[in-house]
C-alpha cells in the first residue's frame, strides 16, 4: 500500500501512525509495548504493592505511581497492574536468575494490584538497576478479566530504553540517615 493510502486509512479511522504508536482522535498516545523478557514469575503473582518484605534490603526505596487511562484520557478501573525487577543485587526472584544465592531475601521483585476508581496503581519497590548489559527498568503488565492489555518496560531517564518510557525518579524529602536510605519517588500513566 503506497504512504499517502495507508496516511489516509488511518486519518479515517482516527488513528495517527506516530513512532509506532497509535494515537486516539483526542490525542493520547497508547504506551508502546515491550518485552516480557526471560524472568516473569513463575509463581501466582501476589495482590500485593510492596515488593520490599524487610527493612534491611538493598536498594533506594521508590514510590512508583501513575494512571491507566484509555486513549481518549479517561481512566480505567480495575485493571490488573503487575511489576516485576531485578533487586539492588541485580537478581531477579525466578528459578533461572544467575546468582540466585546472592539474591536480596528482603525484596520480592513482583506484586499486583488493581487499578482503582481513579484508575490509580501505586507500588513500594526500588529504583530499578542495571544487569548483565540491561540498563535499569521495571517490567509491567496490564490485564482486564485475564487478558493481556500491555506488557512494557518502564526505563529510567539519562538510561538506554524507549524515551517514551521513561521515570525521573526524584527524592521525597524524607530520607532515612539513620539506614543510609533514599527514598524516591516516580509517576508513569499507562494508556490502553
Amino acid at each position: 500500500m503506497k504512504r499517502r493510502l495507508l496516511l489516509k486509512a488511518f486519518t479515517v479511522a482516527g488513528l495517527a501512525p506516530i513512532a509506532g504508536c497509535a494515537v486516539g482522535s483526542n490525542g493520547k498516545p497508547r504506551t508502546e509495548s515491550d518485552a516480557e523478557g526471560p524472568y516473569y514469575p513463575v509463581v501466582d503473582m501476589p495482590l500485593d504493592i510492596s515488593l520490599i518484605t524487610g527493612d534491611m534490603f538493598v536498594g533506594d526505596e521508590l514510590l512508583f505511581t501513575g494512571r491507566v487511562l484509555d486513549q481518549a484520557g479517561r481512566t480505567l478501573e480495575n485493571v490488573k497492574v503487575e511489576i516485576w525487577q531485578c533487586d539492588g543485587n541485580s537478581i531477579y526472584s525466578h528459578p533461572r536468575a544467575p546468582q540466585s544465592e546472592n539474591k536480596d531475601l528482603n525484596f520480592r521483585g513482583f506484586g499486583a494490584m488493581f487499578s482503582s476508581v481513579t484508575g490509580a496503581y501505586e507500588f513500594r519497590t526500588i529504583v530499578p538497576v542495571a544487569y548483565s548489559g540491561r540498563p535499569p527498568h521495571i517490567h509491567v503488565k496490564l490485564l482486564r478479566d485475564g487478558h493481556e492489555l500491555l506488557t512494557t518496560q518502564i526505563y529510567l531517564e539519562g538510561q538506554k530504553g524507549s524515551n517514551d518510557r521513561k521515570i525521573k525518579p526524584e527524592v521525597t524529602g524524607k530520607n532515612d540517615i539513620a539506614k543510609n536510605l533514599t527514598r524516591y519517588e516516580a509517576t508513569f500513566d499507562f494508556v490502553i
